[in-house]
């Protein structure tokens, strides 16, 4: 197919890739979301695994690559749907598949999520739309609140020149009141670009689902498959406090043989189910809530205002969760866990933290997506 020239010309062309949760995925989405209410005319291109609950407008034009994901949480061991490793031919082929999208609905928009402050093992196919798309279109670089910080020699000045170079806005989808970007990214004076703070991004499509089976304790560990331990923490913890009923959520990305074990293994006072839409809603009736610290559940916990014990992924040298639940707790929201210290008592202690915390008095923009599609509006001036 030849790329001389787009074939439609979309408002705004999203392209996200989740290699584990799918958090990058459902925020991404949740902009799409806002933008084609909107009346903005929107092309969301996802690389990760598919969501088989992923909520969209229906006005969105929805394109899925041929996925990709880390396989057990080793972000540089990449495998396609097939659990086989990655080659360069099937890179070059997802890459052609990538193009060809962006001829058929380039936009005067284009919004990559992370890139490249995080993502880089995806350069191969971004730098080639980025080239295909500058310098028509309003390139943006979308990052969450808070950024595993970079470690490697020369991986910041990588980051730096590749801002400079093809983006026109770096949007922060979280509230300075919190956390800044210089903080897990000290080179923001660096960047000669706009930096736009967003507020928290809420998918209110996805979050607008009723109650239906309630629990005192509710359980999650996010979409992810990182959350083995700390459900059978949760159901030891259970078998301990009768007086609470327990529901455990289990992403869709936990092996069906291992989610069918965790339901055989429960105590009478424990439910264990596949995640669920009404999770907000569980959430304001529940006496606590036990997660990690993933930027959709801080969401999920500031809306609901539900005491909280957070449990953050810190597997191999991350950092974002754990950074991301100190400053909850420091906002009284929740009660801190480490994965290290997990364990069915030193959870019920926490528990009982959780029940001493005062309601949180806190001010914060969770409008982000609304606020996105205020700056895109800006942006295309019509």
């Amino acid at each position: 197919m030849s790329r001389s020239g787009p074939l439609v010309r979309f408002d705004v062309f999203l392209y996200v890739v989740h290699l584990l949760g799918s958090g990058h995925l459902r925020r991404t989405a949740a902009i799409a979301n806002q933008l084609a209410a909107a009346d903005r005319k929107v092309c969301l291109v996802s690389g990760g695994a598919p969501l088989t609950n992923l909520v969209l407008h229906p006005a969105i034009e929805f394109v899925q690559l041929p996925p990709v994901r880390a396989r057990d949480g080793d972000f540089s061991d990449l495998v396609d749907s097939d659990n086989s490793p990655v080659d360069d031919h099937w890179w070059a082929e997802r890459c052609n598949r990538l193009l060809d999208s962006w001829h058929a609905h380039a936009a005067r928009v284009l919004i990559v999520e992370s890139y490249p402050f995080a993502r880089r093992q995806m350069r191969r196919e971004i730098i080639p739309l980025l080239e295909l798309a500058s310098p028509q279109a309003h390139i943006v670089s979308s990052v969450r609140d808070i950024l595993q910080p970079k470690t490697k020699p020369g991986r910041i000045e990588e980051v730096v020149d590749l801002v400079n170079r093809f983006f026109t806005t770096v949007l922060v989808h979280g509230d300075r009141a919190i956390v800044s970007l210089e903080e897990t990214f000290p080179s923001v004076a660096r960047l000669n670009t706009e930096i736009v703070y967003t507020g928290y991004v809420d998918d209110a499509m996805a979050a607008s689902a009723d109650v239906g089976q309630t629990a005192d304790i509710v359980v999650a560990a996010g979409g992810g498959a990182v959350g083995l331990a700390l459900y059978q923490a949760a159901m030891v913890a259970a078998a301990q406090a009768a007086e609470f009923q327990w529901l455990v959520l289990v992403g869709h990305t936990i092996a069906e043989a291992e989610f069918r074990q965790l339901q055989e293994s429960a105590p009478g006072n424990l439910s264990v189910q596949r995640n669920r839409p009404d999770y907000r809603a569980l959430l304001r009736t529940a006496v606590c809530s036990i997660s990690q610290a993933g930027y959709n559940t801080a969401v999920d916990l500031l809306q609901s205002r539900c005491k909280a014990v957070l449990v953050p992924y810190s597997a191999d040298g991350e950092v974002e969760q754990t950074i991301r639940a100190g400053k909850l707790a420091e906002l009284g929201v929740a009660v801190v866990l480490s994965e290290k210290a997990l364990s069915a008592r030193s959870l019920l202690d926490a528990i009982n933290k959780a029940q001493q915390l005062a309601p949180p008095k806190i001010d914060l923009d969770l409008d982000g997506a609304a606020n996105v599609t205020a700056w895109v509006d800006k942006w295309l001036g019509d």
